[in-house]
């Protein structure tokens, strides 16, 4: 019968690993399995970050659409830069996308008023129109700040350009003074002078089609009438043009300028 006899007693003894290489790998795997679990705990904050972001603003959203309060622009976070290129972009697009989406010329009258909060035989009534005023402005073209004409003037005859032939000028002018007696210095100063003629034309041919332009943006307020007639509360009403609002009905007979 065969008999086993156990080893230093019973007594197991395994020997220690001392290889550098083995004990480099083991540290390697040790820190990348660290590093992946503080990337995925990273990456878990991130979600859940983002999930209260868009909770947040749903809530917001929900509130607006029991308040009846329009929303006109897209809600970014508060962290988020404005203003930037990329997000003027962006409302544009939306703007135009809006535009494209309009079907209020394929509707029927009677969704249209409904959609309007409006009414075919009474219109709206006083407060809704002031309302609708302050939330939407006055019907009117946007306005910017008004150049003065000489600042006007002055910027055509400093363009990239005209500020070359005025360098060539003044270098025409330099080498008529330093020897205004040498041979050719005449035709120097001749051609400073018809240098500074062409930029003075150019300038006022330029600044001439800059106020036509300025000039046919101020006729189109020629457009709008300065008062209409409008149904408000079942009532006809004579209001000025600009402060007429989405929902207004309003009285056009034949020849009247259209106040939109």
């Amino acid at each position: 019968m065969a008999s086993y006899r156990p080893l230093n007693d019973g007594q197991q003894n395994f020997t220690q690993a001392t290889n550098p290489q083995i004990v480099a790998g083991f540290e390697i795997l040790r820190q990348s399995v660290r590093l992946g679990m503080q990337q995925s705990e990273s990456a878990r904050k991130s979600s859940m970050k983002a999930q209260a972001l868009v909770s947040r603003q749903s809530q917001m959203l929900n509130q607006m659409k029991e308040q009846k309060i329009m929303v006109k622009d897209v809600i970014v976070p508060v962290d988020t830069p404005t203003n930037t290129k990329q997000d003027v972009l962006k409302k544009a697009q939306n703007k135009g996308e809006e535009y494209r989406n309009m079907d209020e010329h394929k509707v029927d009258i009677i969704t249209l008023a409904n959609r309007l909060g409006t009414s075919r035989e009474e219109g709206l009534s006083d407060d809704q129109a002031v309302q609708k005023n302050h939330q939407y402005g006055d019907n009117k073209l946007s306005e910017k700040a008004k150049t003065p004409w000489w600042i006007k003037l002055i910027k055509e005859m400093v363009q990239p350009f005209s500020i070359l032939l005025w360098i060539a000028s003044f270098a025409c002018f330099a080498l008529y003074g330093v020897n205004p007696d040498a041979l050719g210095a005449k035709s120097n100063l001749w051609l400073a002078i018809i240098l500074i003629a062409i930029i003075l034309l150019t300038g006022s041919i330029t600044y001439n089609q800059s106020a036509k332009a300025d000039a046919l943006m101020e006729g189109f307020k020629n457009f709008l009438p300065q008062n209409c007639i409008v149904i408000r509360g079942g009532q006809r009403k004579q209001v000025p043009a600009e402060k007429i609002v989405p929902g207004d009905i309003v009285e056009v007979k034949m020849g009247d300028k259209i106040p939109a």
